[in-house]
């Protein structure tokens, strides 16, 4: 594909966020484009499959399409961009074929724009195996003397629990403001109650694998949020950690597992949650999960 300078910054946009949703005109201003050309660029960008239009109320927004097409476009602009930052050696890192699988992202100064001389290079292997034999094979080829971080997934299941947590919180909002369903073209009376539990427990979830994988502890199929929760429950009693971090997560269980069903045989173990059909009397119990997600992913970051 031809990638004209008008596509390239619409998509540029959405590489700076990929869950972005805008109209054509807010990509217009946005771009500092006229309008006609963002239109066309935008009617180009979706025959190819990149870009989705959607209509939500009266209005026509866009979002990214998340395809093998557009992610190696994506993938190919982050590369172009990393090079163009003059970073020491990433080309030798980014031809390592051991790493084709993992995530590499570069942090600090040198992602912000504002390194000097004396600035260290900050590099974040996310990796689900071969930690060491990678960490070594790293520093071997790239000569790398700079600080070099290796994560074997408790970094990526972090960032889950935040965007999972964000989720919950942004549900939250479109349920109980009356000017924002308007603009979505939502129902007045429509909740996502629910869905704020849901992503709630989930962001503890994935706080929780974090936490586990920082020590050297998987959980995996099946059962995986059983032995999750069996794992962390036995590492905060070993360590005589924090115990209210139990009773959260014992809390938003109990919740999740009346919607989703996580813990089908435990249930009269754990307890009992039933969700309102009237979805006004569910609105404490959504709060009461975000407080004890805000407090969960709290506690435990301080310990990764």
């Amino acid at each position: 594909m031809n990638i004209k300078k008008s596509h390239l910054a619409i998509i540029e946009v959405y590489r700076k966020n990929i869950f972005l949703t805008e109209t054509i005109n807010g990509l217009s201003k946005t771009t500092k484009k006229d309008y006609p050309i963002t239109y066309n660029a935008i009617k180009s960008l979706s025959k190819e499959d990149i870009i989705k239009i959607n209509r939500i109320g009266n209005s026509k927004v866009c979002s990214i399409s998340l395809n093998q097409k557009t992610i190696s476009i994506l993938s190919f602009l982050d590369e172009q961009e990393a090079i163009s930052k003059d970073i020491p050696n990433i080309n030798n890192v980014l031809e390592i074929k051991e790493f084709i699988d993992d995530i590499l992202l570069i942090a600090g100064s040198y992602a912000n724009n504002k390194k000097t001389k004396e600035s260290d290079i900050d590099l974040v292997l996310i990796t689900k195996e071969n930690v060491p034999k990678k960490q070594k094979l790293l520093e071997n080829l790239t000569a790398l003397k700079r600080r070099l971080k290796m994560d074997s997934g408790a970094e990526l299941y972090l960032i889950r629990a935040e965007d999972e947590f964000l989720l919950a919180k942004n549900d939250l909002l479109i349920s109980t403001e009356a000017k924002i369903k308007e603009s979505l073209g939502i129902q007045i009376d429509k909740t996502f109650f629910h869905s704020v539990i849901s992503h709630a427990y989930y962001s503890i979830f994935y706080c929780a694998k974090a936490y586990l994988l920082s020590k050297g502890i998987k959980t995996n199929l099946p059962d995986e949020h059983k032995k999750t929760y069996e794992a962390l429950k036995y590492t905060i009693s070993r360590e005589m950690l924090n115990k209210e971090i139990m009773q959260i997560y014992e809390k938003e269980i109990i919740k999740a597992d009346s919607l989703l069903k996580i813990f089908r045989q435990e249930k009269k173990k754990r307890g009992f949650f039933a969700y309102n059909i009237k979805s006004e009397a569910n609105l404490p119990y959504a709060r009461e999960s975000i407080e004890n997600a805000r407090k969960f992913i709290s506690i435990l970051k301080q310990m990764i």
